[in-house]
């Protein structure tokens, strides 16, 4: 009995440790993220880095698409075919690098300059081959590789920055360059060091039904990206480089944290498409007060954060409007989990496309009239559209579960 007790405690100190591994590798990112606009604010200044923001948000909608649902799809194709998984991740890369083709083409005969060009096309090309190794990094739970190909990526693309800037020819077009050889890096790192797939290069592996199959992840993902960035169009057409600059990296702290509640739920998700546990109203119930009694303080911390790093000074009005930002995300991310496990995924999509549709609408307005933080507000609209839509799903799915049991 004693040894029953002691293995099941091994069992659960070591699931701990894997998860807070596992969800470190997730938060890197975000914060290697937030480290760059911090270095070019300290070498350099605010208008440097806000040239950059609107190539930087350009890259992150082709990268997206270059992914196109990657991850969650071969997941789940890798549960329910263990066997195969090889095969999978080869069907996989090989049809979405043609897809990477008219981009690559595009954005060779595109007007900037050949700089900016090459930088560009380093950062689309590192994202797509690392988003080919997410689903390994998840299903082969190959954290510390990911990680350790994080901080090499950062490392290398933060030393050639900084290089660059004591030989005096520092410009946004070098950032990107810079960023765009982390990003390569990064992705050549575990493909060196994730070496269960065995590389092979033919036409057979070329499926282009695999755009079909994977569409509705896509669509999820490519509908959330565009209500997080409808905001950000206008302000960044509207506003100069400065403005852009501080504005981004208010927006990317707010986004970072309304990705908690998810963070907080997917380790009780297998392989993100099938959850350990009930989703009930015990557990919304939960998130939605830990929602209520994290959002001041979180709010709090960004504050200081962007006054005593970045040199931000935040008005009430952003603080507020941020937590109204913030808190719809603690209701809703249950939900939508809930009825990603009931395969709703186009449903999910038309609500986040609606309520980016009024991002859209608001901002083209709330912009014009009360600037920046016209932006915020309809940002923060987006979130509470998003929430009541979600809600209103969630009671028709329920609806038609009773239906189904009565008849």
């Amino acid at each position: 009995m004693m040894n029953l007790q002691i293995q099941i405690f091994k069992n659960a100190q070591k699931q701990i440790i894997l998860v807070s591994i596992g969800t470190l590798r997730t938060a890197l990112p975000y914060f290697f993220s937030m480290a760059w606009p911090f270095v070019i604010f300290e070498i350099m200044d605010k208008e440097t880095w806000g040239e950059c923001v609107d190539t930087l948000l350009l890259v992150n909608l082709i990268a997206h698409i270059l992914g196109w649902g990657t991850k969650k799809h071969l997941l789940k194709k890798f549960d329910l075919m263990p066997n195969k998984i090889n095969e999978s991740w080869l069907e996989n890369t090989h049809t979405r690098a043609f897809l990477w083709i008219p981009f690559a083409f595009f954005i060779l005969i595109s007007p900037f300059s050949w700089l900016m060009k090459s930088g560009i096309l380093l950062m689309i090309t590192g994202k797509c081959m690392y988003e080919s190794y997410e689903p390994l990094i998840e299903y082969k739970e190959k954290y510390s590789q990911a990680i350790i190909a994080e901080i090499i990526g950062f490392t290398i693309g933060f030393s050639l920055i900084l290089n660059i800037y004591q030989r005096n020819f520092m410009s946004y077009e070098w950032i990107i360059v810079s960023m765009g050889i982390a990003e390569l890096l990064r992705a050549l790192v575990l493909m060196i060091s994730i070496r269960e797939i065995k590389y092979k290069l033919s036409f057979r592996y070329i499926n282009l039904n695999f755009f079909i199959q994977a569409y509705p992840y896509f669509i999820v993902g490519f509908a959330t990206l565009l209500l997080y960035i409808a905001d950000r169009v206008f302000v960044y057409i509207t506003f100069n480089n400065t403005i852009k600059a501080e504005y981004q990296i208010f927006m990317n702290f707010l986004i970072f944290v309304v990705s908690v509640p998810n963070l907080l739920l997917i380790p009780f998700f297998k392989n993100y498409f099938k959850s350990r546990i009930k989703i009930d109203k015990n557990v919304q119930i939960s998130i939605i007060l830990l929602g209520i009694l994290l959002t001041p303080g979180i709010m709090f911390s960004i504050y200081l954060s962007c006054r005593y790093i970045y040199s931000i000074h935040l008005p009430l009005s952003f603080i507020i409007s941020g937590m109204f930002y913030i808190f719809p995300s603690f209701v809703y991310t249950p939900l939508i989990l809930k009825l990603i496990n009931k395969n709703k995924h186009m449903n999910i999509a038309i609500v986040t496309i609606i309520a980016a549709a009024s991002v859209a609408l608001s901002c083209s307005y709330l912009v014009k009239i009360n600037g920046i933080s016209g932006g915020l507000t309809g940002a923060a609209m987006g979130q509470w559209i998003v929430m009541l839509l979600v809600i209103v799903l969630d009671f028709q799915s329920q609806s038609e579960k009773k239906i189904k049991l009565i008849k």
